[in-house]
């Protein structure tokens, strides 16, 4: 990715933003112009921007986890993940039940 872009992403699109937070002037243009930037800045941005290097290709922010291959997860999805597999148990459990009961009155 070039710095550009992940600067973008991190929501830098001026000298004004990168002083904001806490990169100077100098830094933005040589990053923006040579497409240069040390490693501490680059993590920061890509936290920024919602990435994490322990989870390439995954993009996080305002409550949406984006996928690899583009699905979204919001987060209440994720707080009813453990109901859901609890519905899904007790389903298969009802027509398994059910199962049994013809098998033994057949």
């Amino acid at each position: 990715m070039e710095i550009k872009d992940l600067l973008r992403e991190a929501g830098i699109y001026s000298p004004k933003h990168a002083e904001q937070i806490g990169m100077s002037r100098h830094l933005y243009t040589k990053a923006l112009h040579e497409n240069i930037l040390r490693e501490p800045w680059q993590e920061l941005l890509s936290l920024r921007a919602g990435r994490h290097p322990d989870w390439p290709g995954f993009k996080i922010g305002r409550g949406i986890i984006e996928t690899p291959s583009g699905q979204r997860v919001t987060a209440g999805q994720i707080d009813q993940m453990p109901w859901l597999e609890k519905l899904a148990y007790e389903r298969g459990r009802e027509e398994a039940e059910g199962a049994q009961l013809r098998l033994a009155w057949s």
